[in-house]
């Protein structure tokens, strides 16, 4: 079975005629690339610095351990949000 590269410039021209490509999922991954910031830092913050005087400014030295997380975080959120159809992260199937 032979399938159609959905990310070719003819698909995704159709698709965006068609209304099938919305802002909704990368409007949604920007904001939860906050949450997962918040998480990620607020994690750290307790998990390895509860016994400094502030915690989240001590997490702050961290940032490119969990920066790494986060980045994660939201690969896989989009893949998840692609997955319907609409994005071929890893190629056919």
């Amino acid at each position: 079975m032979i399938t159609a590269n959905l990310n070719s410039k003819a698909s995704i021209q159709e698709r965006a005629a068609s209304g099938q490509l919305t802002w909704k999922w990368p409007l949604l991954i920007v904001f939860a690339r906050l949450c997962f910031a918040l998480v990620a830092q607020s994690l750290v913050a307790v998990l390895f610095f509860r016994s400094e005087p502030s915690p989240y400014l001590a997490a702050d030295k961290w940032w490119p351990v969990y920066g790494i997380l986060i980045d994660l975080g939201c690969f896989f959120s989009g893949d998840l949000a692609g997955g319907q159809g609409r994005l071929a992260l890893w190629g056919p199937d």
